[in-house]
């Protein structure tokens, strides 16, 4: 017969209404043998066991002595920083996706791609409105690749326009709000977390 022994301390908050059986009893765990010998000995070990829960359990939590030297273990989970950037970028294009979908001027639409940074060969997603776009490609025929500077110069106004058109659609559906509400909420909550899990 094999018999092992788990004793667990817990601490004198966690104890109060529970069973010293549970508490501090040793948790004994049988594997009996297939083989008939030894059936009157195990017979014996467990009668013995059941008594010894029984009186553990007749036992009031008031009479537990809890010795400060006791060794306490915590486990604290944390959720992946990772798992807010995946909500955050799940909230961004649902919102993406149903902007596009009822606005009319295709050049204030988003569209999303895949790019690298300069130096790298790790691609990225990222979300771009059409008329920025346009711009980028127009100005990368025959010349250097444009930087991020020139295209916001040359987009200004059609960033003022697109504004004030993201705006009114925005207004003209509630559900679109909805979701750029939490696209903002998610892309807080992801900043938030940053901050705190760097620091």
């Amino acid at each position: 017969m094999f018999v092992r022994q788990f004793t667990t301390p817990l601490s004198p908050s966690i104890v109060k209404g529970i069973s010293v059986a549970m508490l501090f009893g040793s948790l004994s765990l049988f594997t009996l043998s297939a083989s008939a010998a030894g059936t009157e000995s195990e017979s014996e070990t467990l009668q013995q066991v059941a008594k010894d829960v029984e009186a553990s359990e007749a036992l009031a939590p008031k009479d537990i002595e809890i010795k400060e030297n006791i060794e306490i273990i915590g486990v604290f989970a944390q959720t992946p920083l990772l798992y807010f950037k995946r909500e955050m970028e799940r909230a961004e294009l649902d919102f993406y996706e149903s902007f596009n979908a009822i606005a009319d001027e295709d050049r204030f639409r988003i569209k999303c791609r895949m790019e690298s940074k300069i130096g790298s060969r790790i691609k990225k997603r990222a979300c771009y409105p059409r008329y920025v776009l346009e711009t980028q490609d127009a100005l990368s025929r025959g010349t250097p690749y444009p930087t991020l500077e020139e295209i916001e110069f040359l987009v200004k106004r059609d960033k003022e326009k697109a504004l004030v058109y993201a705006e009114n659609l925005v207004k003209q559906h509630p559900e679109l709000l909805e979701k750029l509400v939490k696209m903002h909420e998610k892309q807080a909550k992801y900043e938030s977390k940053k901050v705190e899990y760097l620091n």
